[in-house]
């Protein structure tokens, strides 16, 4: 996910600068968020549970 944040900021600062500003946040671990902080994971500990749709 860290990949495809600095990703999409990269494109963001050449392409879009407007846009980016949406994504400011100004915390004091990051500048820009594009994604949730704590995203709801689930764990795969089962063929039947990975399978699931």
């Amino acid at each position: 996910m860290k990949f495809v944040s600095q990703t999409i900021q990269r494109d963001l600062q050449k392409n879009h600068p407007k846009v980016l500003e949406r994504f400011y946040v100004g915390a004091k671990d990051r500048k820009y968020q594009f994604r949730e902080r704590n995203p709801l994971s689930i764990d795969l500990w089962t063929k039947e549970v990975f399978m699931q749709n």
